[in-house]
């Protein structure tokens, strides 16, 4: 049985319309949206997962949803000729997460600067402190974090990030006395070295 979840890529700045085209079709989609900053005095918002969207569907039973008319759909996500699928337990997961996000006022109040935060992105697991600016709508936190004996400013989706109540609980940065290329200067890089919807 394949019935689950499957990623589909938007246009750029278009997932809102994306997931409104498919609705329009009596499918069910997930795309949240989430509160990212102010601008121009305004709270701005932006797509949890810029780019994506996922949608529920059972080809098995139903066959694949027909996009060909779908103006704001790129495509599916796929690994080869496979379409991976996520079940319903890891939606429901991302859903509630989402709701809880909102619940807060969005991500413009759930972290501030110099805040203490843990991820985890794939195998990656990391603890580090949140540098990105909250007047900032970019769709990935900056991170500062240890990564193979370096401090490396990394970037790294909003989703994945959890609060950390203790500041010691990285022990990898007591034991770290160089801070890369000398003068204190950071060596810049990013953790999203592979897609994520």
């Amino acid at each position: 049985m394949r019935r689950g979840w499957y990623v589909l890529r938007t246009r750029a700045r278009s997932e809102s319309l994306a997931a409104g085209e498919l609705k329009r079709q009596g499918l069910q989609v997930f795309s949240p949206r989430f509160k990212t900053g102010y601008r121009k005095g305004n709270i701005s918002e932006g797509p949890l997962f810029p780019g994506y969207l996922f949608l529920q569907c059972d080809p098995d039973k139903n066959g694949w949803p027909m996009l060909e008319h779908a103006r704001y759909l790129l495509g599916w996500v796929t690994f080869g000729d496979e379409r991976p699928r996520l079940s319903d337990i890891a939606v429901t997961e991302l859903i509630q997460k989402a709701k809880s996000i909102e619940l807060q006022g969005g991500y413009l109040n759930c972290f501030s600067i110099g805040d203490k935060v843990s991820f985890k992105v794939g195998e990656f697991v990391g603890v580090g402190d949140l540098t990105t600016n909250q007047d900032s709508s970019h769709p990935y936190a900056r991170v500062t974090c240890s990564f193979m004996g370096r401090f490396v400013e990394a970037q790294i989706p909003w989703v994945f990030l959890e609060s950390v109540s203790n500041a010691d609980s990285d022990p990898s940065r007591k034991s770290q006395s160089r801070r890369t290329r000398g003068n204190g200067r950071l060596v810049k890089g990013t953790l999203v070295g592979k897609t994520y919807p």
